[in-house]
């Protein structure tokens, strides 16, 4: 795959980031909804399963942008990298090549105002290490994946309906939010990309390049 130039890049991250908001949206509907649910038949499980999905194709989205962050980089442009689209999977693959290839909550501080360049100075702040967000991505996967695949038919018959749990729904939606509202990922040559996706607020999500200068040392998953 030929290198993506960088405003390209940027917008391809936006773009992700922008329906990985709005899923994140669906799924805060549908836990309002579940309420009014309770006890009548299906319906409870059918909304469960609408926010699994959501939540799995998320994880996908995020790995996905991840990748195309990383696409500057030779090694991330590799045919086997382009093909993998297994989130879990196509995160040990980057995690091969970059421990930090990873989304990282970041907390904002703004500085004040630069006299020398007239513009504000924004301080980042890591909140989580990003192989917590790595390690709870995988997780959401790989729980939606199981739940969602129908299996045999001996599965079927021993298993009509699928134990879908409204507290992991609940719980990855939250990590989700905490870890993706306001966050960084991080190139091996420290370069940054910043997005924020301004969650439970209408408009765009903002990104933007950064750096090179690294957050500062975390300790190694």
């Amino acid at each position: 795959m030929v290198e993506i130039p960088k405003d390209d890049i940027q917008g391809l991250y936006a773009s992700l980031m922008s329906e990985v908001k709005a899923r994140l949206s669906s799924v805060e509907a549908q836990l309002r909804m579940l309420p009014r649910f309770k006890d009548k038949g299906p319906q409870q499980g059918f909304l469960l399963e609408f926010c699994y999905m959501h939540l799995r194709r998320i994880t996908e989205l995020v790995a996905l942008a991840v990748l195309a962050a990383h696409n500057p980089i030779p090694e991330f442009r590799r045919k086997g990298l382009l093909k993998e689209w297994n989130p879990d999977l196509l995160f040990r693959r980057l995690k091969a090549l970059n421990p930090e290839a990873f989304p990282q909550p970041v907390n904002h501080f703004d500085e004040g105002r630069n006299d020398a360049v007239g513009e504000y100075v924004e301080i980042l702040m890591p909140t989580n290490p990003s192989y917590d967000v790595r390690d709870e991505i995988s997780r959401i996967y790989n729980e939606c994946s199981d739940k969602l695949h129908t299996g045999h038919l001996r599965s079927v018959l021993r298993t009509r309906n699928k134990p879908y749990s409204v507290d992991f729904v609940r719980e990855a939606f939250t990590n989700l939010c905490k870890y993706l509202h306001q966050h960084v990922t991080t190139l091996p040559d420290g370069s940054l990309m910043q997005a924020k996706l301004h969650l439970n607020k209408p408009g765009p999500v903002q990104t933007r390049w950064l750096g090179p200068e690294p957050l500062p040392p975390r300790a190694k998953p």
